[in-house]
């Protein structure tokens, strides 16, 4: 009896709930604000499952600087961008939902918490995304995606229905469905996993603000090697994220114009103002 308590407590510690999936590329610039957001998460069961994608600059050195039993490093020698990286994390995640993460964001401190909560309440759903807080150009800008999953599929013709970096999936629903990231729509192959996914299953979005990400798209010309589908999904990227900004901004206006007709005083009407009154 006690070697099996002893047994079920190792399977415990080697299997965290949740897995944080980032992956890295010559990250350095952020890396330490967006480890120190992950670290301090209000849920704790989790591992920090970081890929670094053959990084040439001090990205090693601080990842080896954070002594926390929680992070767990992987090095790819060669590049394999974004979906290679990802897909290699996947397959060695344990935790029963991954969540993304982007090395240049921050996470929002109970934002882990917030969606295990949310997959629990709606145990039909694959996956949950969230809001985005911007940085940078921009700042303040709050990105907004349909919450319920009978918005998702018509709201995916047009733009991507998740912000990448704030989406958990369940991991074992995800991996019994076959499902990865295709690297010939880089880089846009998160939009097309989307696509898949939710003819498949349902999923949805939180409403509150799940990261804090700079609202910057940096698409390098000699990376963009690819032609037929991979053009179109790159076009498709770029509109559809300038449409959902024009869209969260055209609705923040118009909730504060409507919020100050609401705390405006009532004006006389000017019939019963007229010069003969």
């Amino acid at each position: 009896m006690g070697r099996m308590g002893a047994l079920d407590w190792d399977n415990l510690m080697a299997q965290p709930r949740i897995t944080v999936l980032m992956p890295v590329w010559n990250g350095e610039a952020y890396l330490s604000q967006a480890l120190a957001s992950i670290l301090r998460q209000t849920h704790d069961d989790f591992e920090l499952l970081v890929v670094d994608d053959g990084s040439t600059d001090r990205t090693a050195e601080i990842l080896t600087a954070c002594h926390d039993s929680r992070l767990r490093m992987l090095r790819n020698e060669t590049r394999r961008k974004l979906s290679g990286a990802l897909n290699r994390g996947i397959a060695e995640a344990r935790g029963e939902f991954i969540a993304r993460m982007d090395a240049d964001d921050l996470m929002r401190p109970d934002r882990l918490a917030r969606q295990v909560a949310c997959l629990e309440r709606n145990s039909d759903w694959i996956c949950c995304g969230g809001a985005v807080r911007t940085l940078g150009c921009g700042s303040g800008t709050i990105l907004r995606y349909p919450c319920e999953p009978a918005e998702l599929p018509a709201f995916c013709l047009f733009y991507a229905p998740f912000a990448h970096p704030t989406v958990m999936f369940r991991r074992e629903w995800f991996q019994r469905a076959g499902l990865a990231y295709d690297g010939a729509y880089y880089p846009a192959e998160d939009y097309e996993l989307w696509t898949r996914i939710l003819r498949q299953f349902p999923a949805g979005n939180l409403p509150q603000v799940s990261e804090i990400a700079p609202l910057l798209i940096i698409i390098k010309l000699e990376e963009l090697n690819y032609g037929g589908a991979a053009a179109v999904a790159v076009a498709m990227l770029v509109i559809s994220f300038t449409l959902l900004l024009a869209i969260n901004t055209l609705q923040a206006w118009s909730n504060r114009h409507q919020q100050r007709s609401r705390a405006a005083p009532a004006l006389p009407h000017p019939v019963l103002q007229g010069e003969g009154s």
